[in-house]
């Protein structure tokens, strides 16, 4: 993300590989299971295939889904958006439960290695706050 947001509201540079910023929130935002339907162009699931996942986090996005880049859609949630997808990064607060189906393992696998770097990306600003970050840690 851009920016996390502690407990106590004190920011915290991130890498700025999403474009993001995520809040910790006092209580707990979700637990639970899901169901998810995969939206194309998903690296490792054909386009409505359906995932098992679940979901614990305490933070919430502070910006709007890009509906663009959502991988997921999960429809006993109001067909609420979730996930991000760009060039090789994957992120989403779902778990996903590899027992789905016998295939999810090795797709993820193959994916992961035929994906290419693209660190290249990484912008000299990016890379000073992902730095400056972890000094702070």
């Amino acid at each position: 993300g851009q920016e996390l947001l502690d407990f106590d509201g004190k920011s915290y540079p991130m890498a700025g590989l999403i474009p993001y910023r995520t809040a910790m929130q006092t209580r707990r935002v979700k637990i639970g299971y899901a169901e998810a339907q995969a939206r194309p162009p998903h690296p490792f699931l054909k386009a409505g295939e359906v995932i098992r996942s679940h979901e614990f986090h305490w933070s919430l996005l502070q910006d709007e889904l890009d509906d663009q880049h959502a991988v997921y859609t999960i429809e006993a949630q109001g067909q609420r958006a979730e996930g991000w997808l760009k060039g090789n990064l994957l992120a989403s607060y779902l778990h996903l439960h590899f027992g789905t189906t016998r295939q999810l393992a090795p797709h993820f696998v193959e994916w992961c290695a035929t994906a290419k770097p693209q660190s290249k990306n990484f912008s000299e600003k990016q890379t000073t706050k992902a730095k400056e970050g972890i000094a702070e840690l």
